[in-house]
């Protein structure tokens, strides 16, 4: 089911999908984010339990004042070939959702069927494959290093914090940097 959602979110920035819309670049990224925060946004009616348990009030809101900075700073050193609003509007929707469908509800899925440190190892293996595509012509490259690296920190983040707070923000400072 995991893959099936982020196929039908995340899949759709990776595929052919946005190079065969009817139209410009910036235009088809910004439709495809826009579905992507609709999903997000169904998800959160349609399942509020996974909304309460991953996004639950906590102390370490005021982190996100982190990547806020940091899109002020974006357009001094942003060299993309999207649009900087397009790009920031992506990143924001599209990073808090794959953390979302990851450490917040498949990690909570996982939680309630096996201990809770084999859920984190379980959710940092399907992170970390969900990333392998993007380097599957060269599977030994050093950026691999780093997505392990990711997937651990941000699953054992979601498991001892009880949020995906930590997670989001590292990963969405990632894309802004």
């Amino acid at each position: 089911m995991w893959f099936l959602a982020w196929a039908a979110t995340q899949g759709l920035f990776i595929s052919e999908i946005l190079t065969r819309l009817p139209w410009e670049i910036n235009s088809s990224y910004t439709v495809v984010t826009i579905w992507v925060l609709i999903v997000t946004v169904t998800c959160f009616i349609l399942m509020p339990s996974f909304r309460k348990e991953s996004l639950p009030k906590s102390r370490l809101l005021w982190l996100y004042s982190i990547p806020v900075a940091l899109l002020f700073l974006l357009p001094q050193h942003y060299r993309l070939t999207l649009n900087l609003w397009v790009y920031m509007f992506m990143i924001l929707v599209t990073v808090f959702w794959q953390d979302y469908l990851t450490f917040g509800v498949l990690q909570s899925v996982l939680s309630k069927r096996v201990s809770s440190n084999k859920a984190a190892t379980l959710t940092a293996v399907v992170f970390i494959l969900g990333h392998i595509i993007f380097v599957l012509n060269n599977v030994f490259d050093p950026q691999m290093l780093l997505v392990v690296i990711a997937g651990l920190v941000f699953a054992f983040s979601r498991r001892y914090s009880g949020s995906i707070y930590i997670a989001n923000i590292i990963h969405t400072i990632f894309y802004l940097m």
